[in-house]
């Protein structure tokens, strides 16, 4: 089991300016880890960690941040 450690200050900068709460789910974290033959990527969204909050412009800095990870993933998963 791994778990990855990542984060672009600048975007949790512009997330905390909206939600200051947002802090306290930084940097993000992407476990990775094999069960029987198969290997697995997980990943809380931030959008729904901040969703409870309901500050449109910290959902919309969310959406775009994890939709980077996603992609990341999804790249990561093709090679």
């Amino acid at each position: 089991m791994i778990r990855i450690i990542a984060g672009n200050p600048l975007t949790m900068k512009e997330m905390t300016r909206h939600t200051p709460e947002a802090g306290s789910y930084a940097p993000i974290s992407i476990l990775v880890f094999e069960q029987g033959e198969m290997t697995h990527l997980r990943y809380d969204t931030m959008e729904s960690l901040l969703q409870p909050y309901g500050i449109t412009e910290a959902l919309t800095v969310a959406r775009s941040l994890d939709a980077s990870v996603i992609a990341l993933m999804e790249r990561a998963i093709a090679s």
